[in-house]
Parts: C-alpha cells; structure tokens; sequence
C-alpha cells in the first residue's frame, strides 16, 4: 500500500487562508476596538493629521525586485501620529494608510485586507511595546526628555520594521513554499532604511510641534517628496511592506 503524495499546492493555498485568516480577523478587531475608543474621545486634531497621511500614501511606490510586494512611504506620517497623539492614532493612520495604498497597488482583496491588517497589527503591538517602555509616550508635547523620546521612537520603529516585515514575509513565503526568513532575508532588509527616515521624522515633529504647530505635517509630506524622489533615484527601497498584483 502507497502513501498519497502531497500536493504543495493545495498545502500552500490552504496554508495561505489559515494565515490571511487569522492575520485579518485580529487587525479587523484591532481597527474597530481602536476606531470605537476614538470615536469616544473629545480630541480630534488628529483628524486632520491623518487626512495629510492618506494625501502622502496616494504618492508613487517603488518595487521590491524578485518578490510580489512593494513599500511605500506613508509611514513617515503614521509614526509622527503615534509620537504625538499616541499609539491608537497611529494604528488608525496606520489602517487608513495601507487601505489607500493597496486600492492602487492591488486588485485581490484578500491583499487588500491583509496589508490593511498588517500595518495595524504592527502599530497596536509596537505601540504597546514603547509604551509599556515609556508610559508617558504620546500623552503629549514635552512629557518626555529628548533622550527618553529618542529612544521610545527607536524602540517603536524596530519593532514595527520586524512585525510588518515578517507579516508580509509570511504571506509570501507560505504562497511560494518557502522559508519565511529566506524570503524576508533575500529581498526585505533594504526597507530598513526609511524606517530609519520615518523614526526620524517622528522625532523632529514632536521636537518641532511646540514651535510650529501642525504646520509640521506639511514639513513631512514635503520630506517624503524629496526622500522618495532621492531613493528612486539611488537606492529604490521606502517605507512600509505591501502586497501587490505583479504580472
């Protein structure tokens, strides 16, 4: 009596829906429990801070070569929207961010809805990470020292570059059957560097912020002009990890 061959490809398709499911099932619970405890809140200049972010993520991306994603430069404004009014905001920036930039990029909604859940998932927990390091992160302007900001916004860009890589990795990973640090080794190291860029760029809103108010945020969207216009030119790496439809 013979053993029956596995198929890889059914393994793939079926390991592809457990991980798509579980991934968007949490960032939908992620984005609606944030979204309602917003919602209740008496602040909202942050609504405009985020409608600034999704005008940044309707600019160009730029290709990863060998892999079926992309990376983007929306960040830039979702991590300054953490830093100043909290990890929550900047899961929401986050959401509506990769929500905007997928409608360009894909045409699965299965993408659509896991790069929405990614950026969400990785926000919520390296949010909770920093600011179960540093309480008083994004409660406001000059609640902390420089050195503590420095390395809170150190400490929520690593683990939002580790979380939202490996997420997306995964996803390649399991379709392609292979291994998921092969994937994130050979073709997601190089979007590091605008995490870095966008870490930064949290930094100096809340440095500037108290000088210039939320004129800041325009100061960022015209840095991810110029930042996107000198990476396509020399590097081609940004900022978060997308799905996308290639042909």
């Amino acid at each position: 009596m013979k053993a029956n061959k596995t198929n890889p490809k059914r393994n793939s398709s079926t390991g592809l829906a457990v991980l798509s499911g579980i991934v968007i099932l949490a960032g939908a619970v992620i984005v609606a429990l944030t979204v309602v405890r917003q919602l209740l809140a008496t602040e909202y200049a942050w609504l405009i801070m985020v409608a600034l972010g999704l005008l940044a993520a309707s600019m160009s991306t730029i290709e990863i070569p060998g892999v079926k994603a992309r990376v983007v430069l929306g960040d830039v404004v979702t991590f300054a929207c953490a830093a100043l009014f909290g990890p929550s905001i900047g899961v929401i920036a986050a959401a509506a961010d990769a929500a905007v930039t997928s409608l360009r990029i894909t045409r699965s909604p299965r993408k659509f809805l896991y790069n929405v859940a990614t950026c969400a998932i990785s926000m919520t927990v390296a949010g909770s990470v920093t600011k179960a390091a540093f309480p008083l992160f994004g409660t406001g302007i000059g609640q902390l020292s420089i050195a503590n900001m420095i390395t809170a916004v150190v400490l929520l860009t690593i683990c939002y570059f580790i979380i939202s890589n490996l997420l997306i990795a995964g996803y390649i990973a399991v379709a392609k059957g292979e291994g998921i640090f092969k994937v994130w080794r050979e073709s997601f190291p190089c979007a590091s560097l605008s995490y870095i860029a966008s870490g930064i760029s949290a930094l100096v809103a809340y440095l500037l912020i108290g000088q210039i108010g939320y004129m800041v945020f325009l100061i960022l969207i015209g840095e991810i002009v110029l930042v996107f216009q000198f990476y396509r030119a020399y590097f081609k790496p940004t900022e978060s990890v997308y799905l996308q439809n290639n042909s």
